[in-house]
């Protein structure tokens, strides 16, 4: 497949159950269809009758297209489209509010699984006089030591594509631009975090994460600011937005040494479910609010 896709929207339900049942073709059961895509046949039973909690996979999405019924005209964007994925550097801006709105939902799930008194907060928090910080997630339990306050911010990446040279453009070129974007956009929330804590200390969250949605961001940030020391606890954390989940986590160094225990990748003993057939329940979520 040549193009990568991401999760940038909701599921179209109904689109997605016409183009199932479009690429079976009138010669095989919904069973063996299933067969042929080497999926569960519940799985497109789900999808046929639009009982499906959420998106699908893409690794799914593109089984169905590599075994539609050839008279079918099925395409792969199309198919795609309906599952609510769009192509890897073309997010416009509601879906990237959509990422962004599912990432949130995943982070104060998560958080739930594992603090019982946590609360969250809706509040701003001070740069100066009259300009204030409001971070995606504030989230304040007794667990997190000191004033019990986690901040989590998402970092979204840039996907600059070069459009000098057409199909033959410098992908060497598109990835330093891209680096040094990102770069840039993850310093500028670094500055907000410490102007915070050297204009106003006390209102410092005693831990806060960065959030990026992107491995090569991730890597990069890590590489570039990996040994810098902070005075209270600080992580990034990577998402892989399109199954809803903290793939890793890097905690920085303090300066008086101590270092916080990795928080999100450590499983859940009780209280958790693996996803069925990549199946998730993000498809209900609604755009709005301030980027």
């Amino acid at each position: 497949m040549g193009t990568g896709y991401t999760r940038g929207k909701a599921v179209d339900k109904d689109r997605l159950a016409q183009y199932l049942e479009a690429a079976k073709g009138p010669g095989r059961t919904m069973k063996q269809f299933a067969e042929e895509c080497n999926v569960n046949p519940s799985t497109l039973s789900r999808i046929a009758n639009k009982k499906m909690l959420g998106g699908s996979s893409e690794a799914l999405m593109l089984a169905i297209f590599q075994h539609a019924d050839q008279s079918s005209g099925l395409s792969l964007d199309a198919l795609m489209d309906a599952n609510g994925m769009v192509p890897v550097g073309r997010v416009r801006i509601n879906e990237q509010r959509f990422q962004e709105l599912a990432v949130t939902n995943l982070i104060t799930s998560e958080m739930t699984l594992r603090v019982n008194d946590a609360v969250y907060h809706h509040k701003k928090l001070r740069l100066s006089k009259t300009m204030g910080y409001m971070p995606d997630v504030l989230c304040e339990s007794e667990s997190f030591g000191e004033n019990g306050l986690w901040a989590l911010d998402i970092v979204p990446a840039s996907h600059f594509i070069s459009r000098r040279d057409g199909e033959n453009a410098d992908e060497q070129l598109t990835k330093r631009r891209n680096n040094m974007m990102n770069r840039r956009r993850f310093f500028d929330r670094l500055a907000r975090y410490a102007s915070i804590g050297y204009f106003h200390p006390e209102e410092v969250p005693q831990r806060f994460s960065f959030i990026v949605l992107d491995r090569d961001f991730f890597e990069d940030i890590v590489t570039e600011y990996g040994e810098q020391k902070f005075r209270n606890d600080v992580s990034l954390l990577l998402v892989d937005v399109n199954k809803l989940k903290v793939t890793d986590e890097f905690i920085f160094p303090r300066q008086e040494g101590k270092i916080m225990d990795k928080f999100f990748t450590v499983s859940v003993e009780d209280g958790t479910l693996d996803n069925e057939d990549g199946l998730f329940d993000i498809d209900d979520f609604g755009l709005g609010g301030d980027l």
